[in-house]
């Protein structure tokens, strides 16, 4: 079983209405990368961010060479991005859940008067056993609130992120109460330091609520220097890699394996220089902003 785990960076495939950036279409030669990519890993299973719109995650997968349902919630992103799951059609009995309109957590006294809400989504992905109702595997995919605050109320978006980070975890114990046997693992792009030696203040209330959850890139132990996954920020001229996407699993989760998982490093497929992306010339030969995470397993480890 493979997992992939990618941010697109604004795949707009077709024009979409609701996106208040009038975001142009992605370039075919980034779509053409993207599809390869995925052809090559042949995943079973994708969870994707910044999807702009159903249909232009439908004309991704029309354009794979194997088959898959699409699932896909817009939530409430104000540019049109929202949350997919691609899953192979062998598993043919799914669920899917929307968290749009949860009200999160109260973090603060304003909260109480002007209740958050995810700033995209929580999309939920159920593998369930035919004539079962319950899952044998749940997947919970996120793309947490950006360090962007275009208000100016919010200082690099803390607050918000940190009452969805509250709101991920209030729904993933839910589940563990409901499904007290099913791995649950939750992925997707956390934009902020979720795991490792130094973990951004967001996260510790995950990592206090959820201990037997740990990154795939520690179980791997990936050494440091090679755990980003975004590196196309600079400061005077200086890339500034970091671990932005993440890919929690449980304890009881067998580790996948260590040749087949991980940080998938595109240049080696696409030619680029091998490391962060050190100009905006070098930034835009890559299709996405984010590398993609690989999980791989030789059955299905549930």
């Amino acid at each position: 079983m493979k997992i992939l785990v990618w941010n697109l960076e604004n795949l707009f495939l077709v024009p979409h209405l609701k996106s208040s950036y009038n975001q142009p279409l992605k370039p075919q030669k980034k779509v053409n990368q993207i599809i390869s990519i995925i052809n090559e890993l042949d995943p079973d299973v994708l969870f994707l961010c910044e999807v702009g719109g159903d249909d232009s995650l439908k004309k991704l997968e029309s354009s794979l060479d194997d088959d898959y349902f699409t699932f896909y919630t817009e939530g409430n992103s104000d540019r049109g991005i929202g949350l997919g799951f691609l899953v192979r059609k062998t598993y043919s009995h799914t669920n899917f859940f929307r968290h749009t309109d949860v009200i999160l957590p109260a973090i603060s006294v304003e909260d109480r008067n002007s209740p958050r809400k995810f700033s995209r989504d929580l999309a939920e992905l159920w593998l369930t056993p035919k004539d079962v109702k319950s899952p044998n595997l749940i997947i919970f995919g996120v793309h947490l609130k950006s360090a962007q605050d275009r208000t100016g109320a919010d200082h690099r978006g803390f607050r918000q992120r940190s009452a969805e980070v509250r709101g991920l975890v209030t729904i993933i114990k839910q589940r563990q109460i409901q499904f007290p046997d099913v791995p649950i693992w939750f992925v997707g792009d956390f934009n902020g330091l979720a795991a490792g030696d130094q973990i951004d203040p967001e996260f510790e209330h995950l990592h206090a609520q959820l201990p037997s959850h740990q990154d795939l890139l520690t179980r791997l132990d990936t050494p440091k220097q090679q755990r980003w996954t975004f590196a196309m920020s600079f400061q005077q001229d200086k890339s500034l890699p970091s671990q932005l996407d993440y890919f929690f699993i449980p304890s009881s989760t067998p580790t996948p394996e260590h040749n087949n998982s991980g940080v998938v490093q595109l240049w080696q497929r696409l030619g680029n220089n091998a490391g962060p992306a050190k100009t905006a010339f070098e930034r835009d030969l890559w299709p996405s902003d984010h590398l993609p995470l690989l999980a791989t397993w030789d059955k299905d480890p549930f």
